[in-house]
């Protein structure tokens, strides 16, 4: 299209050098009001789009928050290890203890809470197949006579304005410790799956601890998990299941599932990375098909949504991967991401995108982007994983005071970003614990009118 008209006598008007002026100084301020280039608060430089080597683009930044309908603004509550909620010695000090959490989060502008009632093959609620969390009360098996902790929450968090996602880790039975597998079964609760049936727990090592875990192989393991879910959607009015990163371990499982593979395998010509994969592709579609079963029988809208490690596989690995080089979930965590988006297992996918825009290996701009292609054509809403805990910890890369706005800013300008998740919300109660912290926090939350707590 030409910038100047013809006149009706095909000659075409010539502008005067004012005209030109007003023009150029226009479009620079349209230009301006819509991104700015992100400086390294070090260099002074543009800051890297991608880790490729060749690839020469900076990262711009958008002015302003877009604000959506409906948006996300959720916040993880980790009940492993205590890391966000206190052990709580009776039901009065349990409904303290998430009234002020609730108060806390709305405060800073959180409609969302994504809470773990299932930290390690226990519960955070009355259940006739897995104990009582250890981190509830302080000892596996000891719950609150006639009190149901996940009735009240969602109750609660309803009657206050907030959605209540049912965060659930699938696989995990205890952390890494010196003990073995025989030992510590025999500290569980007799309620516990993992001690009823051992065949189906892997002992994996780590140096010289040992982490159990549910064999993702083992047939037992996934009939639990789906028994699990099933009781939780039929006696709780919760919006979603939630699951997190932790599938296959971090850590290298060499041959921990052999056997498991020797057994249940029925086509030995699949290689055990891939049967792997397929063992946690299984159970992902599965869990999504009994969500939706179970809307469409009680007229529910309940989600299914997961939180996987944030870079899927790099393009070095695949042409279809993130310009990225590092840890991967296809290949370290045996989670295909990346399926159960394109084939629509889960209504949400929540990737934990914990790194800077300056990281080398993974610059936050390019591994949004990379999320925000894949969910395009399908029906998968798309949320941001955002890290707080990496602030404050002479982290490198993680110096700027404003970079989680400018995370939050770059995502929710992104068509298919439908909003965050925090992690977590801890960091977001005791910000001022981390002064460089509580500046970013200072600096974000005002994007959605929220306060620090």
């Amino acid at each position: 299209m030409a910038i100047f008209p013809k006149r009706e006598g095909g000659k075409r008007v010539i502008p005067t050098v004012s005209t030109v002026l007003i023009l150029f100084l226009f479009s620079c301020s349209l230009f301006g009001q819509g991104r700015r280039v992100l400086v390294d608060h070090k260099t002074g430089r543009g800051v890297k789009y991608s880790s490729e080597k060749g690839d020469k683009r900076i990262v711009t930044i958008p002015h302003n928050f877009v604000r959506k309908k409906g948006e996300m603004r959720g916040a993880w509550v980790a009940t492993a290890w205590n890391q966000d909620f206190p052990v709580c010695r009776s039901a009065a000090e349990f409904q303290n203890s998430f009234r002020r959490l609730l108060a806390s989060l709305k405060r800073a502008g959180i409609n969302t809470v994504i809470f773990q009632i299932r930290p390690q093959c226990d519960a955070f609620y009355i259940s006739k197949i897995n104990p009582w969390s250890a981190f509830l009360s302080g000892g596996e098996g000891i719950g609150f006579p006639g009190f149901d902790p996940l009735l009240f929450m969602v109750r609660e968090s309803h009657r206050q304005g907030f959605r209540f996602h049912a965060w659930l880790n699938p696989y995990r039975v205890r952390g890494y410790a010196p003990e073995g597998k025989e030992a510590a079964l025999k500290k569980l609760s007799p309620l516990s799956f993992a001690r009823r049936f051992p065949d189906a727990v892997l002992a994996v090592r780590n140096g010289k601890l040992t982490g159990l875990m549910l064999d993702p192989g083992h047939p037992r393991t996934t009939e639990h998990l789906l028994e699990t879910v099933r009781e939780i959607l039929h006696k709780y009015d919760v919006d979603a299941i939630h699951f997190d990163d932790y599938f296959y371990p971090y850590s290298d499982m060499k041959n921990a599932d052999m056997r498991t593979y020797e057994k249940y395998c029925r086509n030995r010509k699949i290689p055990l990375q891939t049967w792997r994969r397929n063992n946690v592709d299984s159970l992902i579609c599965s869990v999504g098909t009994l969500v939706r079963k179970h809307n469409k029988l009680n007229r529910k809208r309940v989600e299914f949504g997961v939180s996987p490690f944030g870079v899927w596989r790099n393009r070095k690995d695949d042409p279809a991967g993130s310009p990225t080089k590092g840890l991967d979930s296809y290949g370290i965590l045996f989670a295909d991401s990346r399926r159960w988006v394109r084939e629509n297992y889960v209504d949400y996918i929540a990737p934990q995108i914990y790194w800077s825009f300056s990281e080398p290996s993974a610059p936050f701009a390019c591994v949004m982007d990379w999320w925000a292609s894949q969910v395009k054509g399908t029906r998968v809403k798309l949320y941001a994983g955002l890290t707080l805990h990496k602030y404050g910890q002479k982290k490198p890369f993680w110096e700027a005071p404003d970079e989680l706005k400018n995370q939050l800013l770059y995502s929710a300008a992104l068509p298919q970003t439908g909003g965050f998740i925090l992690f977590s919300a801890g960091r977001i109660l005791h910000a001022s614990e981390s002064a460089l912290l509580k500046k970013n926090l200072s600096s974000a939350l005002p994007l959605w009118g929220g306060t620090l707590p």
